[in-house]
């Protein structure tokens, strides 16, 4: 009996480290992939926008376009006029083309702050802004 329960033993710890040596422990492989990301800043279309990933920056076209290239995500982008941050969006590989920031995006859904930031965005680029 002893002997049958010391080969069950062996055999259990035998199938179990089998089991286990095609599991894969390694913690640093999380779900990081490289993309490129695009979109536009648009409050009537920035020129001139900085939009940075750590220290790999992409300046928005006539069009308020930019793309950053071979991007580990995901990621956030950062939002900048010169050195002065405008704010920041969160990147994932499920949003990283034709992302669109606006000024509610900026101002994470606040009607208020987001008129405010649009009112600063369209003075910086040289719009008018109506008195309504």
């Amino acid at each position: 009996m002893k002997r049958f329960i010391l080969w069950s033993f062996f055999i259990l710890v035998l199938v179990s480290s089998l089991a286990l040596t095609g599991c894969d422990w390694n913690d640093d492989d999380t779900d990081n992939d490289t993309a490129t990301i695009t979109g536009v800043v648009q409050a009537s279309y920035l020129k001139g926008v900085n939009v940075c990933v750590n220290d790999e920056c992409a300046i928005t076209d006539d069009e308020g376009k930019f793309t950053l290239k071979d991007v580990e995500i995901p990621t956030t982008i950062v939002l900048k006029i010169g050195d002065k941050v405008l704010g920041t969006k969160a990147v994932n590989k499920n949003n990283a083309h034709n992302i669109l920031i606006t000024p509610m995006v900026l101002a994470n859904d606040n009607k208020t702050l987001a008129n405010y930031i649009g009112a600063l965005l369209h003075s910086i680029g040289g719009c008018a802004i109506s008195a309504d």
